[in-house]
């Protein structure tokens, strides 16, 4: 009688792997967006303007990386 290969601690490897990946890949993907495709962003940060007024920055940039660069 020919024993039958055990192949459930592969399937368990295989399934537990795609669900990492899948995971990171959306993760990934969802961060991507956030940061390249946010659209234009103006910076709100307050500064000392002339004659000492406090104003809000104002400068315009095309996503919400380039914010955070600044």
């Amino acid at each position: 009688m020919t024993s039958a290969l055990d192949l459930t601690p592969i399937l368990q490897w295989f399934f537990a792997f795609r669900n990492f990946c899948f995971y990171n890949n959306l993760k990934a993907l969802s961060d991507h967006k956030c940061k390249v495709h946010s659209g234009q962003k103006t910076c709100v940060v307050t500064v000392v303007g002339e004659g000492g007024q406090l104003r809000s920055c104002g400068k315009v940039v095309m996503n919400a990386q380039a914010l955070s660069d600044l």
